[in-house]
């Protein structure tokens, strides 16, 4: 079996520990723990029993000279290793992994490691990571920890946006993103963005929602849904940037068009159960774009955003179980979450099966022929 490009990729990391305290090999720890994650472990003890249950087999792609480090052995070496240095080697795995192809959708979006937080003795808040999903190719490109909520977020954007390969593709950002130079930034390598509005952004707010009641277009797309007892009605409008006061539309670089989404629900009201009466509420969302759009594809684009909520984070809380991780020394923490997306990403690339993401890791931990399928996916050019 071919192992090599995993191997080479993380061997790039630096291996912080004293020479002469070393009984393990680093990519022998950071494989296995790879290897663990994607079959189920959710902490160091699970590992260090994944690695002993899968010794013989793991002994054919590692060397493994003093057989399989203890959980503590594990626990000190992720929180000796520099979160930089492995976000630099996953990075350039995942580059063998996948491309962001022209016309790709990277969404961006931060989470919150809410298993991080310590009340004793020092109160510590949970902390953030940035994540950059590619919707359709179904992996993260990167992510970088934030500083905390708000400029923090921010600030982890910028880095990914200067640090991935971005071209021909479109970024979108919740409203956080709405900021001049990030725009400014993502236009600088050859990209574009839609990004989400709100009335943080007073001033431009009110131009964009006037421009819309003045100037209503013909052009509409109109999606509908009827489940769980309730319709949901989705209408969106684009208008050339063009339309916008001169001196407003050039403070946003690369501003091509505005867009606006109106959202609209009807649902019985349970407290009414004499005679049914039906409630329905309304939300209007307007957003810049660098593209000029239909109404079809603004919406397409728009609605992709959401993929990074329920395929990336949902799936690490719900699949990989990260909100209740226990792990709470930062560093360690902040490197089994890079752990998790690497599985995640392996997982997500094996397309032989239709099985969910929780069965996947259940077969990957019972079957090692499996396992070695997702580790050497075609798909995943390693």
């Amino acid at each position: 079996m071919r192992f090599t490009g995993l191997i080479e990729s993380f061997s790039i990391v630096k291996d912080p520990r004293m020479e002469r305290t070393r009984r393990h090999n680093l990519i022998d720890i950071i494989v296995t723990s790879i290897c663990g994650c994607i079959s189920g472990a959710e902490g160091w003890v699970e590992i260090e029993e994944f690695g002993n249950q899968r010794l013989d087999w793991l002994k054919t792609i590692l060397e493994l000279p003093n057989g399989i480090p203890s959980h503590d052995t594990f626990a000190r070496v992720f929180s000796l290793l520099d979160p930089k240095h492995f976000e630099s080697a996953f990075r350039q795995w995942l580059n063998g992994l996948v491309t962001a192809s022209s016309g790709e959708v990277i969404a961006l979006d931060g989470k919150c490691l809410n298993g991080t937080q310590t009340l004793t003795p020092q109160r510590k808040a949970p902390f953030r990571m940035v994540s950059a999903w590619a919707t359709k190719a179904g992996v993260i490109l990167g992510q970088s920890k934030a500083g905390g909520k708000g400029a923090g977020e921010l600030e982890a954007m910028f880095d990914l946006v200067e640090s991935l390969n971005i071209s021909g593709c479109t970024i979108t950002t919740d409203a956080l993103g709405a900021n001049k130079d990030l725009c400014a930034k993502i236009v600088a390598k050859d990209a574009d963005y839609v990004i989400s509005l709100k009335k943080n952004h007073r001033d431009l707010y009110k131009v964009v929602s006037e421009a819309f009641e003045q100037t209503l277009p013909k052009a509409e797309f109109r999606e509908q849904n009827i489940h769980h007892g309730r319709q949901e009605e989705r209408k969106c409008h684009t208008l050339k940037a063009g339309i916008l006061p001169s001196e407003t539309k050039n403070q946003w670089p690369g501003l091509a068009a505005i867009v606006r989404v109106t959202y609209s629900r009807t649902e019985v009201d349970p407290s009414t159960a004499a005679k049914a009466q039906f409630k329905t509420s309304h939300q209007v969302r307007y957003y810049l774009s660098s593209r000029t759009l239909t109404p079809k594809k603004a919406f397409s684009i728009i609605r992709s955003h959401w993929a990074i909520e329920n395929k990336l984070h949902w799936a690490l809380d719900v699949g990989f179980g990260e909100d209740g991780c226990q792990i709470r020394e930062r560093v360690a923490a902040e490197n089994f979450s890079i752990l998790r997306r690497i599985a995640l990403s392996l997982l997500n690339q094996e397309k032989t099966t239709k099985r969910s993401l929780r069965r996947k890791r259940l077969v990957a931990a019972w079957n090692r022929d499996y396992l070695s399928t997702v580790l050497l996916n075609p798909a995943a050019q390693i």
